[in-house]
């Protein structure tokens, strides 16, 4: 087999996998578990033949002399990208279904973090890790700088030792010290991990210039105690990279919204705004609400969230907008306790104008 035959084989792969994984997100982020059997059958007519069959058709294949690893990496990732298939399909107990979706989106992260470093192998492939607006700008967003001395671009993973904090890092890989660059900070829901929860915000980071630092809380969820390791995380990417110290944004989804609310309305010096997507806000007595009161707060919440029920978000609205906080308020009549995937541009695009509103405040 010729290279370029090998090639063809390989760009066909990743047509596969982009639309799995794109068609993933929206099953996710459209989850009702009263229709979990119909949307398994979905999920199994409409990718199951698919992906088996571009698996055995890698499998099948010798790759040329030198691509042997990235061979050997690619079915690794497709193994997973299976596996998530099944994963998803296999019949779940009603009281197990968290279990089953935490599962196959494990299954599905760690295919992404695999074809994420082989992007720029794969014919045609890297335009699946930007938005589509940002397509036209692939070759400059993919063009590595000379980053700084004991700094890393991409993908970082920093674990427990030799101390806490542990948290997954990206950093664009045009990146250069020579400005400073937005911060996004992301807290993960209860029961879930910085190196799944990073992958719903990379796409749109990539596409706009942001890093973004996934901490690990230090238990199954956030407690009050844990706004150290967020502190602490902030601080030590802060340390190594040129970040804009007036545009960090706190952000997080389920009990990361949560302790958005509650780390950020401790904190608001640190950060520029805060985006909690399904969080349960709770005025506690400590909050100084006026001495926050120019942070600006963006809410979504779906009016069929059962886990956390959309009341939480009412009440943030009220106590928020009796302060005067600057408020985005979204509540989506057919949603509900889900990832965002498909409002990240919005969200994104909320930092976006806080940080024009503030370069127009000092430009003034």
């Amino acid at each position: 087999m010729t290279k370029k035959e090998y090639l063809s084989v390989v760009e066909g792969s990743g047509r596969v996998a982009s639309g799995y994984l794109d068609g993933m997100e929206g099953v996710y982020e459209q989850f009702r578990l009263r229709e979990l059997p119909e949307m398994q059958a979905y999920v199994k007519d409409r990718y199951e033949a698919a992906l088996f069959e571009q698996k055995a058709a890698l499998s099948g294949l010798k790759p040329p002399r030198g691509l042997d690893d990235f061979h050997s990496q690619l079915l690794q990732a497709w193994e997973h990208l299976v596996k998530s298939q099944e994963i998803f399909c296999h019949p779940i107990r009603p009281e197990e279904w968290i279990l089953g979706l935490r599962g196959s989106r494990g299954q599905m992260c760690q295919a992404m973090r695999l074809l994420y470093g082989l992007r720029l192998q794969i014919p045609g492939f890297a335009g699946h890790w930007v938005t589509p607006e940002a397509r036209h700008r692939l070759k400059e967003l993919d063009t590595q700088a000379d980053p700084p001395p004991g700094a890393q671009l991409g993908l970082l993973y920093r674990n427990w030792e030799p101390e806490p904090p542990r948290y997954t890092l990206y950093v664009p890989e045009n990146y250069t010290s020579s400005r400073s660059w937005p911060l996004v900070v992301a807290l993960h829901g209860g029961g879930g991990n910085d190196h799944d929860f990073l992958w719903l915000y990379l796409k749109h980071a990539k596409s706009n210039g942001y890093l973004v630092v996934v901490p690990k809380s230090m238990d199954v969820t956030w407690t009050f105690s844990d706004s150290q390791v967020v502190l602490a995380a902030i601080q030590e990417v802060a340390s190594v990279y040129n970040v804009d110290r007036g545009a960090v944004f706190l952000t997080g989804v389920s009990d990361g919204g949560t302790f958005t609310y509650e780390y950020g309305l401790s904190h608001p010096e640190m950060f520029a705004a805060l985006a909690s997507v399904a969080g349960g806000f709770i005025p506690w007595p400590w909050h100084d609400f006026a001495h926050a009161r120019k942070l600006p707060v963006y809410i979504l919440h779906g009016a069929m969230d059962k886990i956390i029920p959309v009341e939480f978000a009412h009440s943030a609205r009220e106590v928020l907008g009796k302060y005067g906080y600057p408020l985005v308020y979204r509540e989506l009549a057919d949603w509900g306790h889900a990832w965002p995937f498909s409002k990240m541009g919005e969200i994104f695009g909320f930092f976006e104008g806080v940080r024009q509103g503030r370069e127009s405040t000092q430009a003034a």
